[in-house]
């Protein structure tokens, strides 16, 4: 039996594990048993979500700082 009164048990530090590591502290949320199904589920989604959306505007920032480095070289 796991005991929800342990400290990464806790909202705070769900909210921050998530922020901060994305998903891979989903395991700490699926282990909490103060969260339902339905809102595992639904921070489960959101997580993988924002961080897909995460990876492709990095992938797209990074295209052009090679873009304007490149630029910035041909003038030199």
């Amino acid at each position: 039996m796991i005991n929800p009164d342990k400290w990464y048990f806790r909202t705070s530090v769900l909210v921050i594990a998530i922020l901060s590591l994305g998903p891979l502290a989903l395991p700490l949320l699926w282990l909490n048993q103060r969260f339902r199904l339905r809102s595992k589920i639904l921070i489960t989604a959101a997580t993988v979500i924002i961080t897909y959306y995460s990876i492709i505007l990095t992938q797209y920032s990074l295209k052009e700082l090679k873009n304007s480095y490149q630029e910035i070289f041909k003038q030199l």
